[in-house]
């Protein structure tokens, strides 16, 4: 199976950031060791790059090496720009764009990410001219899509986990080198694999109207929360109120996070066994019977995922109503906003996938 080869591109003032990638991708490996989904490796420049000395640019030297060894760009600025090269104000802006001229060439062929920081610093240990030089890449970029900010190494930490969490379920890279050999190294057998995919989006269903069932329950005691605090006008009681209801916010934006992962590793451990079934079973197998049914479980699936779509979104347009009355009662707020987007953009990504499933099933009636 195609690996997601990340290289990272940044000066010396983030390396606490580089470091909590790399902590990640060992974590998300091992999570997702058993899925039939990609796995993450990181390039690095100890472990990638040789040695080699001659009349030429030390950065030249890391560019050529490693060209064709990664798939996945993420660049990192904080207010160090770093070291001039013969063609850019910085090596980290040659690797960005060396990657994103891959992209251009082919755009299936490259994934770029960027991020930058803006956790307070010493103003001594500013140099402005790196700091200007940081601002007017960050502008530039802008023209090019979407960057991402983060004030500490916990909003880094879970923003770069989500968004490659993102790019595992979308499976938006279509590499020119990945095997159409990859199937589940357990239950081939056309039963046993019918089983595993129904017996998963069950799974994903009922865990979907559990936490469908707590979203309804969450929204009215949130509209409870709105319309009785309208009238009140005690700062005290009001402050006090707010900073007790963050705790049950703060709870439940766990229980989406921790049901959530449930829910979307059985539907790609289903998507997984589907993809089974019909690479090895699909044209010489199946019948019309087994086809509808199969059907009929995706169909269920979706409209579940749909439900549970409609109920976030709801959710949130209370959550978004929400006034910071106080601190505490605004982190969590903003903490469950977070929770509840992330979810919904997986969810939407593997309807995506399920949809497109189903219509690649119907190419196996007969």
């Amino acid at each position: 199976m195609e690996e997601y080869r990340i290289f990272i591109g940044s000066p010396s003032d983030v390396q606490e950031e580089r470091k909590t990638i790399e902590e990640i991708i060992d974590e998300m490996n091992g999570y997702y060791e058993h899925l039939n989904v990609p796995k993450l490796k990181l390039i690095s420049l100890k472990t990638d790059v040789r040695s080699k000395i001659g009349n030429f640019e030390g950065q030249s030297v890391i560019d050529k090496q490693i060209d064709d060894k990664y798939n996945v760009f993420i660049g990192i600025l904080w207010k160090k720009f770093g070291t001039k090269t013969e063609n850019y104000d910085s090596g980290t802006e040659q690797e960005f764009y060396n990657a994103f001229e891959k992209y251009e060439k082919d755009p299936k062929s490259m994934e770029i990410m960027f991020y930058f920081c803006e956790r307070n610093s010493d103003f001594n240990e500013i140099d402005g001219e790196q700091l200007a030089l940081v601002q007017n890449f960050r502008k530039n970029l802008g023209d090019k899509g979407l960057y991402k900010t983060y004030s500490s190494i916990e909003d880094f930490k879970e923003m770069i986990k989500n968004d490659l969490i993102l790019l595992i379920t979308e499976r938006n890279i279509d590499f020119e080198d990945s095997s159409d050999e990859d199937e589940l190294e357990v239950n081939d057998g056309l039963i046993d694999l019918l089983e595993d995919f129904n017996s998963s989006f069950n799974k994903s269903i009922l865990e979907m109207g559990y936490l469908t069932d707590d979203i309804y329950e969450t929204e009215r005691d949130l509209k409870e929360l709105t319309d009785k605090n309208n009238n009140n006008q005690n700062i005290d009681v009001m402050k006090k109120y707010f900073n007790s209801v963050a705790v049950p916010i703060n709870e439940f934006s766990d229980k989406v996070d921790s049901r959530g992962t449930i829910i979307v590793d059985n539907l790609n451990e289903g998507i997984g066994y589907f993809n089974s079934l019909v690479d090895i079973h699909g044209e010489f197998i199946l019948n019309n019977d087994q086809i509808d049914s199969t059907i009929d479980s995706m169909g269920n699936c979706y409209d579940s995922i749909e439900e549970l779509n409609n109920a976030i979104n709801d959710l949130l347009k209370i959550v978004n109503g929400l006034q910071p009355i106080t601190t505490i009662f605004s982190r969590s707020k903003k903490g469950l906003e977070k929770s509840l987007n992330t979810f919904l953009r997986r969810l939407i990504a593997i309807q995506k996938v399920i949809k497109e499933s189903k219509s690649k099933l119907l190419e196996f009636k007969k």
